[in-house]
């Protein structure tokens, strides 16, 4: 149980360090902790099914991206000060897109869009909505990064392709829960 508490709160530091542009407070290498097993105690206890063992992993997979991801942007950032203009590294370019590889990558293999348009249960549609929330998000980042860090200050297609998406799923679960009960943590 332990396992799984760290590992989801690594996900929301991982996430909210990346979207306020702050370095993580989970420092790498101040931990070793080895991911959860999914044990019928869990099953039979919290009601998690294998469902939820297979997008735990997908989130946790985000997570790591997105940890990687502040990392890179944090360390781009302090080179960009040290030079004028918006000349960026191959190496950087490189390193964004096979982040923004990653994320499509996870999101494939999860089908999140799927789930979440399949959703028939109220707390199904909030849960995949949130992460798919979260997914987009991530790679709107990535993409006005890499954007940015290659020609200037305007946001590319995929990157406004990704924000849409990313309010349109937030509007969606707003309109599940009028009585504004529902509070997105993704």
């Amino acid at each position: 149980m332990n396992r799984f508490l760290f590992w989801q709160i690594y996900q929301f530091n991982s996430g909210f360090s990346l979207q306020a542009g702050e370095p993580s407070a989970i420092a790498d290498g101040t931990w070793m902790v080895e991911m959860p097993a999914f044990s019928s105690w869990m099953h039979d206890k919290m009601y998690l099914t294998s469902e939820h063992h297979i997008t735990f992993i997908a989130v946790t997979r985000l997570a790591l991206v997105q940890k990687e991801t502040n990392a890179v942007l944090v360390k781009a950032a302090a080179a960009k000060k040290s030079r004028a203009g918006h000349d960026v590294s191959e190496q950087l370019k490189m390193t964004l897109a096979s982040l923004v590889t990653e994320v499509q990558t996870i999101m494939e293999e999860l089908s999140l869009a799927e789930r979440y348009a399949t959703a028939t249960e109220l707390m199904s549609k909030q849960y995949y909505g949130d992460i798919l929330f979260n997914f987009h998000t991530t790679l709107t980042l990535l993409y006005r990064a890499g954007y940015y860090s290659a020609i200037g200050p305007c946001a590319p297609d995929p990157a406004l392709h990704s924000a849409r998406t990313a309010i349109n799923t937030m509007r969606e679960l707003h309109d599940l829960f009028p009585s504004g009960r529902h509070w997105n943590i993704g």
